[in-house]
Order: structure tokens, then sequence, then C-alpha cells
């Protein structure tokens, strides 16, 4: 069984994991705190990294801004975005862009050790 650890400020992946998450908060601030997450799974390192990277498949519906998981997506490099595409509405005028939301943003990619370290508010800790 391979260790695949990451950071993040919140990330389950319960389809790929042969045992609970286990979260750990690394570091408490005013305004914030941190946390490392990390898991053993039974999948080799290239099917670990491309689920940990489709966040669609393993992210709750509920706990998105558009309604629907598969708006989101990570751009897995350093300066990339746990993000999520919202929809543009119907009545939009032509032209208009779609909004957007950063959750995370990656400081920190390395598909080779099972790393993804994320800065960033998730939902209600963007306020």
């Amino acid at each position: 069984m391979r260790r695949f650890g990451f950071q993040a400020a919140a990330i389950g992946l319960a389809g790929l994991l042969a045992q609970p998450l286990h979260a750990e908060v690394t570091d408490q601030f005013d305004n914030g705190f941190a946390i490392a997450l990390s898991a053993e799974t039974t999948a080799g390192k290239s099917d670990a990294w491309k689920m940990l990277t489709a966040p669609a498949q393993w992210w709750s519906s509920e706990h998105t801004w558009s309604g629907d998981a598969a708006n989101l997506y990570i751009d897995s490099q350093a300066t990339g975005c746990f993000c999520e595409k919202l929809p543009r509405p119907a009545d939009a005028p032509e032209g208009q862009r779609m909004g957007s939301v950063e959750h995370g943003h990656i400081v920190y990619a390395d598909p080779q050790r099972g790393v993804l370290r994320l800065i960033g508010g998730l939902g209600p800790l963007q306020s």
C-alpha cells in the first residue's frame, strides 16, 4: 500500500481510499488555519493522482456555489487552481463570460510523490 499524502484546505476522496482520511490542524492564525490531510490507497500513483485532480468525481454538489460538482476542476500545477465554473445565465448579455470561484490556489504539485498543496478559503471561509 502506498502512502498518498497532500496538504489542502479540505478535500475528501471517499471513493478511492482504503481507509478514512486523516486530517491534522498544523497551524492556527487569527484569520484562519492550516490542515494536512493524508490517506492510504491501494490505487497506483497514476490512478490516485487522476482521481485527486478530478474533483467532479468525488466532491459533493451540495458543497458548490453552482450546485453541480461537474463545474469543479483542478489545474494541477503551481499557479493553477481548484476552481468552479459558474454557468452563464440564459438571459446574460451576448459576450458575457462565465463566472468562476477559486476554492484553492495550487502552490505545490508533485504527482510522483502524491503531493498537492493548496492555499485559500473554501466556501464560508472566503468571507
